[in-house]
């Protein structure tokens, strides 16, 4: 019994994400969402994805499933609002060059569907990579890679 009270202090303990949890939160839904979703607009199946991406990944830690489906909305209603460069530019400055890899690793692997992604797709990937800053040499590494773990074998 000890260890299960242990827990539950640290968690009773546990502070609130912080502003810059919050930060890396609404940058990775972001990317990850513009890439699904630049209108704004997600069928049931995609936005199981993002959030199948979205347990339990490190970066978003101390982020509930519910904090996550909130921000989602948020970020949604954003973009079919004011469109993805509008929201990309309200987060500008303030990612660095890992969260950006991170965010657009998320974003390619949400965006797999059945062991493939879609071509238009892969063309708002690649925009977001250079947005973001990052080469095409590893965008073209980590479509291979996570191709290779998103195959389907029937």
């Amino acid at each position: 019994m000890g260890h299960i009270a242990d827990i539950r202090s640290q968690n009773a303990t546990r502070p609130a994400v912080t502003v810059a949890g919050a930060d890396r939160a609404r940058i990775v839904l972001a990317v990850v969402l513009i890439a699904l979703a630049p209108d704004g607009q997600i069928d049931a199946a995609g936005m199981a994805r993002v959030m199948q991406v979205c347990r339990g990944a490190p970066v978003l830690a101390g982020i509930n499933a519910a904090g996550v489906e909130e921000l989602a909305a948020l970020t949604l209603r954003g973009l079919a609002a004011r469109g993805p460069d509008r929201v990309l530019a309200d987060l500008r400055g303030l990612s660095t060059r890992a969260l950006s890899e991170t965010a657009l690793a998320m974003a390619v692997r949400a965006a797999f569907v059945a062991g493939r992604v879609p071509p238009d797709t892969a063309g708002i990937l690649g925009g977001l990579a250079t947005h973001l800053g990052l080469p095409a040499a590893w965008l073209s590494d980590l479509f291979e890679v996570l191709g290779a773990l998103e195959r389907p074998f029937d």
